[in-house]
């Protein structure tokens, strides 16, 4: 059975979905014979370059009457099989060297054989080396008069100067949310599969805007279902993400309920093996359209949007975290440190697996050894604290990049006690020539550095002894920092 996406693809310039900037222009050109000598199409995966490469080639060739292409005449079906004589594509991700270039100019002296035109379509044309580029330079500089060159490429930026100064360029952009999920909605149609709003709405959101993607999962979750209906629940299942609905309850919680719930939240997602980018993706959506709402009405969203910068800074750090979780997690103790949210019961056990945002509730202070008064409530409000014990999983983040760039460090990090309030990390070792070695300028100037990437902000590092003992002089000869 034949991928969807193969099925589907646009034959005629009329079925291009999404790219009106791109074929208006190259049918104005074919119309008033004003075609150049080289294209360069650019823009992500999946949104029609190749495509447009081939349907520019099969109106160049084409010998049919009325609209070109025709889709009808020989040339045209002869490209749509794959089987046209003058249409060379050349995958310059395999095809990269010198002297690939080497055989292409040597070939293209002869005239077409069939056509008017010989035409190269080079995709990925980013992937060639400098010598290739080189190569290729000097006929773009001086064409055969019979020739047309298509370049494609997703990496713009690889791609010399000099030849971007000798194609025109065609950006081409991703489909918008309401377009892919008409096309989708369209196949479906003809497939014979019935989507609900939600469901086609999960699809296009994690295409990414990408049509080809679209149309990939539509194709997964039709054979999935075996033709039946389906629902945003069973795509998010399939697909392997949260749902809207998920989404949503996450959102519920960091508004009205405690950080150990949160971080139940996120620990379930773990367990049950889904997307957390794909789940931050649906979170930072439905605060955005909130915010919106909001702002319309004039109401108060500071909130949302402070969530929605937090949240957006966590989704950039997904690709480059050691843990997957972590960004989320670090997210949630910095919308309840700046939203001021507290546990109600802070006395609950810690395992390993829970983590705990200790009560910030003000209390009354007295210094018994001096018999000062009790601190006035409103003074200990001033001086409340939120106090937040490192998750397992931060904790053992934050010792492994320490001990990768000073093992001993590290090791001394390993069996400390550590606690996060206010923008300072406290570490209580047992032994002062511990503490002396932490609080050495290179080991402070390596954990605030490190802690700086986690949390993304400056955090000042303390460290306290909590236990009194014999100092060892062969304890501080084997801890030496360097």
């Amino acid at each position: 059975m034949e991928a969807l996406y193969r099925k589907y693809r646009p034959q005629m310039f009329a079925q291009v979905v999404g790219q009106d900037h791109v074929v208006k222009t190259l049918q104005r050109a074919i119309e008033q014979g004003r075609l150049s000598h080289a294209y360069l199409f650019c823009g992500p995966r999946g949104v029609g370059k190749t495509t447009i490469a081939r349907l520019l080639a099969k109106a160049v060739s084409c010998v049919g009457e009325g609209e070109r292409p025709c889709g009808k005449c020989k040339n045209c079906l002869d490209i749509s099989k794959g089987n046209y004589i003058d249409l060379i594509e050349i995958d310059a991700a395999s095809n990269r060297g010198i002297d690939d270039i080497r055989d292409l100019r040597e070939k293209i002296n002869f005239a077409p054989s069939v056509g008017d035109k010989k035409i190269y379509i080079i995709d990925e044309v980013h992937m060639l080396t400098r010598e290739a580029f080189n190569a290729l330079l000097k006929t773009l500089e001086e064409p055969p008069a019979h020739s047309l060159f298509v370049f494609a490429t997703t990496e713009i930026d690889k791609v010399p100067q000099t030849i971007l100064s000798r194609c025109q360029r065609f950006d081409f952009k991703l489909g918008t949310k309401e377009r892919v999920i008409e096309l989708i909605e369209k196949i479906a149609t003809k497939e014979g599969l019935k989507l609900t709003k939600e469901a086609s709405e999960a699809i296009a959101i994690s295409s990414g805007g990408s049509f080809r993607d679209a149309q990939s999962l539509l194709d997964q979750i039709s054979s999935h279902l075996g033709g039946k209906d389906a629902d945003a629940d069973q795509v998010a299942s399939i697909l392997n993400f949260g749902s809207k609905k998920g989404a949503g309850e996450f959102i519920d919680i960091l508004k009205n309920s405690n950080a150990s719930k949160a971080f139940e939240f996120v620990l379930d997602l773990q367990k049950r093996g889904l997307k957390i980018e794909d789940f931050l993706r649906e979170c930072l959506s439905i605060l955005r359209d909130e915010m919106i709402d909001l702002s319309i009405g004039e109401k108060d969203c500071k909130w949302q949007k402070n969530a929605l910068e937090i949240l957006l800074e966590a989704h950039s750090q997904m690709k480059i975290s050691p843990i997957e979780t972590l960004p989320l997690e670090l997210s949630i103790v910095k919308i309840y440190g700046a939203s001021g949210s507290r546990q109600d019961d802070a006395s609950g056990d810690q395992g390993e697996d829970k983590r705990e945002i200790a009560s910030d509730k003000p209390i009354a202070k007295k210094d018994k050894a001096k018999g000062e008064d009790p601190v006035p409530e409103e003074q200990a409000v001033k001086e409340k604290k939120t106090i937040v014990s490192l998750s397992s999983q931060l904790r053992q983040a934050f010792v492994d990049a320490v001990s990768e760039k000073n093992k001993p460090l590290g090791s001394l990090l390993s069996g400390a006690q550590m606690e996060y309030a206010n923008g300072v990390l406290r570490v209580y070792v047992e032994y002062p020539i511990y503490a002396a070695k932490i609080k050495s300028v290179t080991s402070i100037a390596i954990l605030e550095g490190i802690l700086k990437e986690l949390f993304n902000s400056n955090v000042k590092v303390e460290c306290e002894v909590c236990q009194e003992d014999e100092l060892c002089e062969s304890i501080g000869e084997v801890f030496e920092i360097a």
